[in-house]
């Protein structure tokens, strides 16, 4: 006991390892075998091709996965920037499929160069500096990304108008509080507030793309009133419809003081309430309590007369043209008349017959191959 090996017998080396973030073997400091032996003992993967990382320090969450994977990219390609949707999860902006675009391939844009080319995956566009930033801390620690304006004005000229709400909206609605509190986004909102809430994604737009019908539509229709994406994406649902656009947000005079809607037809008499589960989840306190609470405001909008079409943002986001037919024939009821009924086609691209038995999987599968 307490005796020295005897002296042929070789000092075992500690185990290597490997970092929690992703790595090359030309900075990992150590050699072919020690990496080959973490790889066979699963304690580190591979990434991307000649990139890996610890196997415990693997992101369990798929949006996290999805940027390790793009970080892992940068580690190889210093120069690509993550953006579109692969800086929309990381920023955490709304999107109407995120469990897609998690799974689907990262997104990156460069500077252009001379021989650069756009692909699939990679854009070639100016990156101004003040549209650059990267994530300070965490998993995705020294991610290098377009600033959530940049990505929000990127994917609005790519996607339907109601995705393009969700994002642009998310963007004016922080732009704006910054300036004026939150209760104040309501209503009549000066014209000086709403040009500094839609700011930054102006000053974000440096290419052709930028300028182009479905951003050009997202920033004249953006408004930070509107308070969650369920309301953006219902808003974006409406105006492609062709219905009259509502004003969002608006103050309804009741025997119970004065009452907030989401959605409001002063001229027709009717207003318009997108219900989201952070109603129900317990998010605003005792549910029971917020259930009551909410039965009680909707019930002194109808004694003022107005007429209340509710939805379950569920409702528009599966089958949105059903709960746009039930608004539409609400308005009809109170006065409003259509000259010649259609659907725009001006983003969603599909005939009038198309989109009223189109769920959005549909729709967002006809954009892909358009």
């Amino acid at each position: 006991p307490g005796a020295s090996p005897p002296a042929h017998c070789p000092v075992p080396y500690p185990r290597w390892t490997p970092p929690a973030t992703p790595f090359m073997l030309v900075n990992a400091g150590v050699g072919r075998k020690a990496l080959r032996g973490a790889l066979a003992r699963g304690d580190a993967v591979q990434l991307h091709p000649g990139v890996y990382i610890a196997t415990d320090a693997l992101c369990s969450d798929p949006a996290d996965r999805h940027g390790q994977n793009a970080l892992a990219r940068q580690v190889r390609t210093p120069h690509l920037v993550a953006s579109h949707h692969t800086a929309a999860l990381a920023h955490g902006l709304p999107l109407l499929n995120p469990e897609r675009s998690a799974e689907g391939p990262p997104r990156f844009t460069r500077a252009p160069a001379p021989g650069a080319r756009s692909t699939r995956t990679v854009a070639v566009r100016p990156l101004p500096p003040e549209h650059l930033t990267d994530i300070p801390s965490g998993p995705l620690a020294g991610l290098r990304l377009t600033s959530p304006a940049r990505t929000a004005i990127d994917l609005a000229a790519e996607v339907d108008l109601p995705e393009a709400l969700m994002l642009v909206d998310a963007i004016a609605r922080h732009s704006a509080a910054a300036r004026t509190a939150s209760r104040q986004l309501r209503g009549v909102v000066s014209d000086r507030v709403l040009a500094a809430a839609v700011r930054p994604l102006v000053r974000a737009r440096v290419v052709r793309t930028h300028w182009n019908v479905r951003a050009s539509r997202a920033l004249e229709l953006a408004d930070p009133r509107r308070e969650s994406p369920g309301e953006s994406l219902s808003f974006g649902y409406i105006a492609l419809s062709g219905l009259p656009l509502p004003q969002c947000q608006a103050p309804i005079e009741t025997d119970d003081g004065v009452k907030w809607v989401d959605f409001d037809w002063p001229e027709f008499g009717v207003s318009g309430e997108c219900h989201g589960a952070i109603k129900y989840d317990g998010s605003l306190g005792d549910t029971e309590g917020v259930l009551v609470a909410e039965a009680a405001r909707l019930h002194a909008v109808q004694r003022a007369g107005r007429h209340v079409v509710p939805w379950d943002v569920r409702g528009m986001l599966f089958n949105p043209y059903a709960v746009v037919d039930e608004i539409s024939r609400r308005l009809q009821a109170n006065g409003w008349r259509r000259a010649k009924p259609r659907l725009l086609r001006l983003i969603s691209g599909c005939s009038t017959a198309e989109v009223a038995r189109t769920t959005r999987e549909k729709m967002v599968s006809a954009f892909m191959v358009m």
